[in-house]
C-alpha cells in the first residue's frame, strides 16, 4: 500500500511539473534558434563580425533563461534581439563577401583592359604590316611594269639600232659598189 501511495505521488508529482513546465517556444525563438544553430551561420558571421556574433549570443542566452523562467515578454524581446544581431552579422559577412567579389571582379576587369590593350596594339601592327606589305606588292608590280616596259623598250631600241646597222651596212654597201664602178 505505501508502495501504490508512494508510486501515485511520484505520478502526480511528474504530472504537475510537465504540465506546469514552460509553454511552447515562441516564433521568434523558433527564429533565433534556427539563426543561431546553423553551422554555415555562425561560420559566417563569427568570422566577419565577432563583437556582433558575441552580442548575438549572449541576447540567445538571455532569451533561453527567459523561455525556461516563463517569461514569455522577455523571451520573445532577447530572442529578437538576438535575431537581429545575428542578422547584423550576416549581412556584414555578406557584405564583405560582395566586395571580395567585386575587387577580384575590379581585378579581372583591369586583365582584362590590359589583354584587351595589347590585342588592339598587335592588330593595328598588324594592319601596318598588312599595309606595308601592299605598298611593297604594290611598288613590286610598277617595278615590274617598268621593267616590262624597259624590255619593250629595249627591244624596240635593239631593233632600231640592228635596223640602222643593217641601213648604214647597206649604204657603205651601195656606196662601195658606187666607188668601185667609179673607179671601174
Amino acid at each position: 500500500m505505501k508502495r501504490i501511495f508512494f508510486s501515485i505521488l511520484a505520478l502526480a508529482a511528474v504530472s504537475v511539473l510537465v504540465f506546469c513546465g514552460p509553454g511552447p517556444r515562441p516564433p521568434e525563438l523558433v527564429k533565433a534558434d534556427n539563426l543561431i544553430l546553423n553551422k554555415s551561420f555562425v561560420a559566417q558571421a563569427s568570422k566577419a563580425a565577432p563583437q556582433v556574433y558575441k552580442l548575438s549570443q549572449r541576447y540567445y542566452k538571455l532569451a533561453e533563461e527567459a523561455y525556461d523562467d516563463g517569461d514569455e515578454e522577455g523571451c520573445i524581446y532577447y530572442s529578437t534581439m538576438a535575431a537581429i544581431k545575428f542578422s547584423t552579422a550576416l549581412e556584414h559577412a555578406r557584405r564583405l563577401a560582395a566586395e571580395d567579389r567585386r575587387a577580384k571582379a575590379e581585378e579581372q576587369q583591369k586583365k582584362s583592359k590590359k589583354v584587351l590593350a595589347q590585342e588592339q596594339a598587335r592588330r593595328a601592327d598588324a594592319e601596318k604590316r598588312t599595309k606595308r606589305m601592299q605598298e611593297i606588292l604594290a611598288l613590286k608590280s610598277k617595278l615590274d611594269a617598268e621593267k616590262k616596259k624597259s624590255r619593250r623598250e629595249k627591244k624596240r631600241i635593239a631593233a632600231e639600232l640592228k635596223k640602222a646597222q643593217q641601213e648604214a651596212k647597206d649604204k657603205l654597201e651601195a656606196e662601195k659598189k658606187a666607188a668601185a664602178e667609179r673607179l671601174a
